[in-house]
């Protein structure tokens, strides 16, 4: 217990000391409140899920193309971090036009954890049906994503073709990957409808015939490599 003088007056010195061990206590509170403080604005409560998506409407897809929509997907995806490059199909169809028809866009993703990316997803509409596909009501087409790298067949893709558009940009495989893309799909599964895309991008577009004969060699494709030449000469 403190026990207090009674005294008419204090001394100078005293007044002195005290006012700076107020000092002192006063700056040690202020620090530990603020750390405090801190503490507090890094944690995350149980349960509460930081959105990595940011707040925004759904997106309608009424009446726009595939190359508008697969733009407004693209645009969006890269905002939160994703880094789409879109493949497949509707890659295919981007570079040839109406004559493909996809179902769905697909996408490989930089990198990406399931529950963020249903977030993500949800937040313009989409809900996640089976495995990395994603569907809305408000879009013709379904978004399937699959993990990097990005590659054809065996090989690794390192370089992408970038479109921009008014709705936004897509970064895409270039005409001969995206032939090695669709062969490939031919090569492993005898995809008849994948070899048709290939020929229908290779007809419009300048393609790397000879980048495309030496991965079909690696691919063991060598004969059915054949068979896409002389089909497209015959084009």
């Amino acid at each position: 217990m403190r026990v207090m003088r009674k005294s008419s007056k204090k001394s100078p010195a005293r007044k002195k000391v005290r006012s700076k061990a107020g000092k002192k206590i006063s700056r040690k509170r202020a620090v530990k409140k603020a750390r405090s403080a801190e503490k507090v604005a890094k944690r995350v409560s149980p349960g509460k899920k930081v959105a990595r998506a940011p707040k925004v409407a759904a997106i309608s897809f009424e009446g726009l193309s595939l190359r508008q929509i697969a733009a407004k997907v693209s645009d969006y995806l890269e905002k939160t971090g994703y880094g789409p490059a879109l493949t497949g199909r509707a890659c295919a169809a981007i570079h040839v036009g109406a004559l493909i028809k996809p179902k769905s866009l697909d996408f490989v993703l930089r990198e990406y954890q399931v529950n963020e990316l249903a977030d993500a997803m949800r937040a313009i509409g989409f809900t996640n049906t089976e495995m990395n596909t994603f569907e809305s009501k408000r879009c013709p087409f379904s978004v399937v994503f699959s993990p990097p790298p990005i590659s054809v067949g065996d090989d690794i893709v390192d370089s992408l073709q970038i479109l921009k558009t008014r709705d936004g940009m897509i970064r895409m495989l270039d005409p001969t990957d995206c032939v090695r893309q669709r062969l490939s799909m031919f090569y492993r599964w005898g995809d008849r409808e994948a070899f048709d895309d290939a020929i229908q991008v290779a007809t419009r577009h300048p393609v790397d015939l000879d980048l495309v004969k030496r991965w079909s060699e690696w691919e063991w494709c060598s004969d059915r490599y054949d068979e896409f030449l002389a089909r497209l000469q015959k084009k």
